[in-house]
């Protein structure tokens, strides 16, 4: 679908800003307080990176001893920030900047004009543009056909474990009769108010948490034990799908309303059938010949 829109037309503005000195820390405060994904990284006042929320969760679970070692108040930008610099100029398509995404696998791009940092497009602000079109599109013409799952009483170490083998950044919850139950993100893990239990985690310690009644079981009071932190204890539980035969526009629409990247898709027998993201619907806008 070829379009003469500009990203110019579409991007977010203002950006926000971080000094490559601070701290993660105070990275994941200003992205809740926003509420974004991602900060533009400056070096006197020169733009030279970008850190986004997986980027805070990839550095919070590094597994390696010297992350380990380090509180999240010690870790700084420039350790954790992506370190190519993609950037787009404000006449870019966003047919354009969608190709340059879905190549270099990032869900956003700064766009600057020589070094005026002018906005930020991201794939949201193309799914946002995608829910205002007409195209003939299902869900199940572009969805991921594989759904990673996980069940609710596996532990997160075991969770990112997937997320890193597997290449995803998103896994749907299972109780153990299969019924799906909620869904875990990596930002989940990077900006959850449990960074102290994840400091924890990474040194094979166990904590005291409040367990969670099973789904369709017997009613039971809650009880504390000691065991380690498990999927359920972070995952979002109000888990939104789609159908596989809804138009993409429509899905694009719920995806803006709900504030999410990602919605499980269902079929008519409202089993699991696919995975349906940000990056599977701004795809829409490269099917040239089958939209115009």
């Amino acid at each position: 679908m070829k379009t003469d829109v500009k990203v110019e037309n579409i991007m977010s503005a203002p950006v926000y800003v971080i000094s490559s000195k601070e701290s993660l820390s105070r990275a994941r405060n200003l992205m809740l307080r926003y509420k974004v994904g991602r900060l533009v990284v400056v070096e006197d006042d020169v733009a030279v990176g970008v850190i986004t929320r997986t980027d805070i969760a990839k550095a919070l679970l590094q597994p390696e001893p010297m992350w380990r070692r380090r509180p999240v108040d010690n870790m700084l930008v420039k350790h954790a920030m992506s370190k190519r610099f993609i950037k787009v100029h404000p006449k870019t398509t966003i047919e354009e900047a969608t190709i340059l995404m879905v190549e270099n696998n990032i869900s956003g791009v700064p766009v600057l004009d020589g070094s005026n940092i002018l906005g930020i497009v991201t794939l949201t602000d193309i799914v946002k543009y995608v829910s205002t079109l007409d195209i003939p599109v299902l869900v199940r013409d572009v969805m991921e056909d594989f759904v990673p799952t996980v069940n609710r009483h596996q532990s997160i170490s075991r969770v990112v474990e997937k997320f890193e083998t597997e290449g995803i950044d998103r896994v749907v919850v299972l109780e153990d009769n299969g019924h799906s139950v909620g869904i875990i993100t990596k930002s989940n893990v990077a900006l959850a108010e449990l960074n102290e239990l994840l400091k924890d985690i990474s040194q094979g310690k166990e904590i005291k948490m409040v367990r969670k009644n099973s789904y369709g079981g017997q009613k039971k009071y809650r009880y504390i034990k000691e065991t380690s932190l498990t999927a359920e204890d972070i995952m979002r539980e109000s888990l939104i799908t789609v159908r596989d035969n809804e138009k993409v526009s429509e899905a694009a629409k719920l995806m803006i309303q709900e504030r999410i990247r990602g919605l499980p898709v269902v079929n008519e027998k409202d089993e699991l059938c696919g995975l349906l993201t940000e990056e599977n619907v701004a795809s829409t806008l490269l099917r040239r010949g089958e939209n115009d």
